[in-house]
């Protein structure tokens, strides 16, 4: 099979019955022809549809699909960090139901993590005509806050990302929605983490709907922005000398 990784995919997903079967199937064919070793973890948000019939049913076919079923909805940021806490592997990749990951390029990005000597990719998006005008608005005018608030130079914050299994166990995670993976990004580079970023193509979405644009996932993810920055702040002690410029 060429590669020695032991790789779990985490996987969040709420009312997505249309596109989870075509994700967990796609995802096993091709993690099955690099690895013996890995494990595909379906975080199901307490979705009201077939989602976790559906993850049910292959996970009874296959032991290496994992279910997680949240009773309550917790939010996209939530359930993905529940996933990525529970991943037994050496090496921890996201994606999302729709698939905008094309996960056949993950062979290259291991290839790339061991010679490098990274600890993390980030994925950036090469373009994002997948997503609609009013979703590109809000995602640039997120995707420039959280670069000036936070003095971060990456190209992309909220596509998907491979970890060493190492950067979970060492950092925890409390915004519940979208801003979970910048805060993740964060929380590893400040604990001294090297990171890369990989271009890849962005897939468009063939059924269903995002959950991420709406008016509420927004006010939260600002919500959350600002109570990790203050956080980081505070346990930075630097809170002193901006109450003092205040």
């Amino acid at each position: 099979m060429g590669l020695e990784y032991k790789i779990s995919l985490v996987i969040p997903a709420y009312n997505e019955e249309e596109l989870i079967e075509r994700a967990i199937k796609t995802s096993i064919d091709f993690l099955s022809t690099i690895t013996n070793d890995y494990e595909i973890i379906i975080v199901n948000d307490a979705s009201s549809d077939r989602t976790g019939q559906i993850v049910d049913s292959y996970a009874q076919l296959n032991p290496n699909v994992k279910p997680i079923h949240n009773k309550n909805n917790l939010g996209s940021g939530r359930s993905l960090f529940i996933g990525l806490k529970s991943a037994r592997y050496d090496f921890v990749l996201t994606n999302f139901a729709d698939l905008p990951f094309d996960i056949n390029e993950l062979a290259g990005i291991l290839t790339l993590i061991v010679r490098e000597g990274i600890d993390f990719v980030v994925v950036t998006r090469i373009n994002r005509k997948a997503n609609s005008t009013y979703r590109k608005i809000t995602s640039l005018i997120n995707y420039w806050l959280i670069r000036l608030i936070f003095n971060l130079k990456v190209r992309d914050f909220q596509f998907v990302q491979i970890y060493k299994k190492i950067i979970i166990e060492a950092i925890n995670v409390q915004s519940c929605g979208t801003f979970a993976a910048p805060e993740i990004i964060i929380g590893a580079l400040d604990k001294g983490f090297k990171m890369m970023e990989y271009s890849a193509v962005f897939n468009p979405r063939i059924a269903g709907s995002s959950k991420c644009g709406s008016p509420r996932i927004i006010l939260q993810t600002l919500l959350e922005m600002i109570i990790f920055w203050y956080t980081r702040l505070a346990s930075s002690g630097n809170l002193g000398k901006l109450r003092y410029l205040v």
